[in-house]
């Protein structure tokens, strides 16, 4: 409801006989339009939108996305470099099952939400591998500063995340990626930069 038109000190503009002026009633006309044609627009708004009852798309939703293709490129590096190099697989094994069950515990958050839609599985066929050094010590080197970035990221994604829970998970994948860049470093200053068989 729209109520008097007031006066620049505050009271309604009214002439001498009490009566609204022709200004005071040209501006009631006018905000009167305005809000009508608002009113309009919030009912046309309205009709338009989503039903009530439907579920929300989860804020989170993007983010997860980007994670899982995160943790798919390392998984991809990480199988890359054990097959060019079968002596570094055993010490990537236990790095990339921990990616695998970071992978499983986005895409289970990812579930528990709505409107997130991520592969359950990470993809082994259709992508392109990473180009992989012939030398082992450079190839566990490019594993140990992946890792690194991967932290950092988890990191900055944690940030970002809307939900607590899903929060503290990218927290602690961020941790977990900063382990596995520190644990290799050493392997990676040792490794034999000769042939990989």
């Amino acid at each position: 409801m729209i109520g008097p038109v007031l006066s620049p000190r505050g009271g309604p503009a009214l002439d001498a006989a009490g009566r609204l002026s022709r200004r005071a009633l040209g501006r009631g006309v006018l905000a009167g339009t305005v809000v009508a044609g608002l009113a309009t627009g919030l009912v046309a708004c309205t009709e338009d939108s989503p039903d009530p009852g439907a579920p929300a798309e989860d804020p989170d939703a993007a983010l997860a996305t980007e994670v899982v293709e995160a943790l798919d490129a390392l998984l991809l590096l990480h199988s890359a470099t054990a097959a060019a190099h079968p002596r570094l697989a055993r010490r990537l094994d236990a790095v990339r099952a921990a990616h695998e069950d970071h992978r499983a515990a986005v895409v289970e958050a990812a579930a528990a939400g709505t409107g997130v839609d991520v592969p359950p599985v990470a993809p082994t066929t259709g992508a392109t591998p990473p180009a992989v050094s012939p030398r082992p010590r450079a190839a566990l080197s490019a594993v140990v500063i992946a890792e690194a970035d991967a932290a950092e990221e988890f990191s900055r994604l944690a940030f970002r995340a809307l939900s607590g829970p899903f929060a503290r998970l990218l927290a602690a994948m961020a941790a977990s990626s900063h382990q596995h860049a520190l644990a290799l470093s050493p392997a990676a200053a040792g490794a034999p930069d000769g042939g990989s068989a």
